[in-house]
Parts: C-alpha cells; structure tokens; sequence
C-alpha cells in the first residue's frame, strides 16, 4: 500500500469449495434473495457500485468463473424475469446513464466471445412467442438515437474477411426477408426512408466494386407460383408522383399561376466502359487499350412453354389537361440509336420467323 493511502476494506461473500473428485462434488451455492410477502410486492435487491467525489464510481462485473486445465465449458449467465401465472412478467432493462454537462451517455455493447476452433458462436436476438390463439409474436425495434442535430445511423453489415485468409475467402451473407407463412401470407419487407418536408433520403441498391473479375449482378425478380391458373408476382418500377394538395384546409388556391410538381423520371440505362484516370476522371482516349462496348438493355416479353410469349409495350403517357393554358398532347416515343465518331448505330424493326406459321405483322 502507498503511503498514506487510505482505501476502503474488501468485503468478500463466496460459497464453499468442493474438494471431491466425482463430477457431482459441486461448489456451494451463493443465494441473494430479496424478502417476500403475502399482499405488496416482494422485496428488492439492489448491488450499486462506489461512488467518488472526485473520480468515476467503481465498475459492476458480473462473469461466470473461468475453468481450469480441464475440458468443461465456463459457466452459463442467465437474466431472466420471473414468470408469472396469470399477469404480465417483468420487463428486463439494460441502458446505461446519463452523460453529464460535459460528457456523454455510455454505450451498450453486446458481444460474442472469440472462439479458438471451428465456427464462431451465434449472436440471437428474438422477440417473445405468444400461446394466444389470436396471439401476435412480439416486435423486434431496432433505432438510431435522435438528437437536435439529427438522427443516428443505422449500420447493418456482415464482418469483413480476414485480409491474411487469401483472396477467396468470402465476407458473410446479409439477409432480410420475413417468416415463412404455411397457411396464410408471408409479412411484407419494405425498403423505404423517412418522409421530410425538404428532400426525403434516396433509396440504393447497389452492389460492391469489383476489382479483379466481373462485376456483381443486382436482380430484381417477382415472386414464383406453383398454384395452376394463378399469376406470377408482378415488377413495378415508376417514378415518384407529384401531388399538389389544393384546398380551404391547406390555404392553397386553386389558379392559373400555380406550376404543379413534375412526376419523375425512370431511367434504365446500361452501364459505361470508361477509362479512369487520376488527371481525367473521363478519358476518352486510351492508347495501348483495347475498346469495350457499354452495356446492353434488354426489354424482352417472358417465355411461355405451352402459350403465347409475353408482350412489349412501349407507350408515352396520356395527358387529361382539358385546360386551353396548359399542354393537353400525349407524350412522346422516341426511338432513337447512339450517336458515334464514325457512324450512329442502327435502329432495326423485325418480326422474326415463325417455325410453323406466319411471322408477326409490323404496323407504323
């Protein structure tokens, strides 16, 4: 002990040791059990670290006792409410304190130990199952914190491969998607951000880059059917909807001097071969390269084994303005190929030949 120390004395509860050499010579139990009663509630326990006048109060470790040179597992840790017969039980919270002037909140960590052999333990988070006939599973919410200046992230990704594995080694999978439903519908899953009274947060999909082999794919598929005489599920891709609210209840008048919002634009596009250079971002000249088309854009009907193959309609949009200040024309098609240095593409409209009849008809 440092001179003039003067440190508080160690209080030390342990139940007895076991000196046996079967299996079954367990070490004693230590019981903390709050007091009970007939009517109120059942007593309290409450273990509450030291304080400190000038420096942080004393940490709470709760661990299961380590094992020794033998092959056992350590000791399990369970938190757990009691049950209760016929009312609610009791809810379990983990949250720690509030920050300071000065300071902030601590954070929650919760994490799997590292194992030395085979595959790393899980980590499971799941809401409780109701016996209820007409009982709904409990919710799972997962939120960033607020704040005055805004929200948290919310980060949601598998571990990146160990570097020293070697090139081949993948990164784990992330997967979303609801329960499996054997007699009723599956949940929905719904990608989407918050609504904003300036500009809503854009949604992407978009694979990792790819350095060394082809880049990933991005599908988008419809749901199957096995059902005869049912639909496959559909793929709808649209642009956002502008919707000016006009009324008495919005103040907004209905008048000639209103410029209505614009619905948005879709646009599928294939990808671009270029050339990155760290003094031109887009060089279009590459000397010792050999060129690379863009990508395709293939629109195609579906295939039908025992039927007619699925059709493609192009369409611009129809306009219902019965207004003599406004445009009151459909949209328009175009069709046009890419322009080039040497020759613009060609644009070509066929019916291919059929095996036992007639080919299709082309109408302009």
């Amino acid at each position: 002990m440092c001179p003039g120390a003067l440190r508080g004395g160690l209080v030390a509860i342990a139940g007895g040791s076991a000196h046996g050499s079967t299996s079954d010579d367990n070490g004693g139990l230590l019981l903390l059990a709050g007091g009970s009663t007939a009517v109120g509630t059942g007593g309290a326990i409450d273990i509450v670290t030291g304080t400190s006048a000038a420096s942080s109060s004393g940490p709470l470790i709760i661990t299961s006792g380590s094992t020794g040179e033998s092959v056992g597992a350590s000791g399990n840790i369970y938190f757990s409410s009691g049950s209760a017969s016929t009312g609610n039980s009791g809810r379990m919270v983990i949250t720690t304190g509030k920050g300071g002037s000065d300071g902030t909140a601590g954070n929650v960590t919760i994490i799997v130990g590292r194992g030395s052999a085979g595959v790393g333990s899980a980590l499971h988070l799941a809401a409780g199952a109701s016996d209820h006939a007409e009982g709904v599973g409990g919710d799972v919410d997962v939120a960033s914190g607020s704040g005055p200046g805004g929200s948290g992230n919310l980060t949601l990704a598998s571990a990146p491969a160990f570097p020293e594995s070697g090139p081949s080694v993948p990164s784990g999978n992330v997967s979303l998607a609801s329960g499996v439903a054997p007699g009723g519908k599956s949940g929905t899953l719904v990608l989407g951000t918050g609504s904003s009274k300036l500009t809503a947060g854009a949604v992407t999909l978009q694979p990792g880059d790819t350095l060394r082999a082809n880049g990933a794919d991005l599908t988008l598929a419809g749901g199957r059917t096995t059902q005869a005489g049912s639909t496959a599920g559909d793929i709808s891709i649209s642009g956002g909807r502008g919707d000016y609210v006009h009324g008495m209840s919005t103040n907004r008048p209905w008048n000639h001097d209103v410029l209505l919002p614009q619905g948005g634009d879709v646009a599928i596009n294939g990808g671009d071969s270029l050339v990155v250079a760290t003094d031109n971002p887009l060089s279009y000249s590459a000397p010792g390269y050999r060129g690379a088309p863009g990508g395709r854009v293939d629109i195609r009907g579906g295939l039908a084994a025992h039927g007619n193959g699925g059709g493609v309609s192009f369409k611009g949009g129809d306009s219902q303005s019965a207004d003599s200040w406004n445009g009151r024309n459909g949209g328009n098609l175009e069709l046009a190929s890419g322009s080039g240095r040497n020759a613009s593409g060609d644009v070509e409209l066929y019916s291919p030949d059929a095996a036992g009849s007639m080919s299709g008809h082309i109408e302009v």
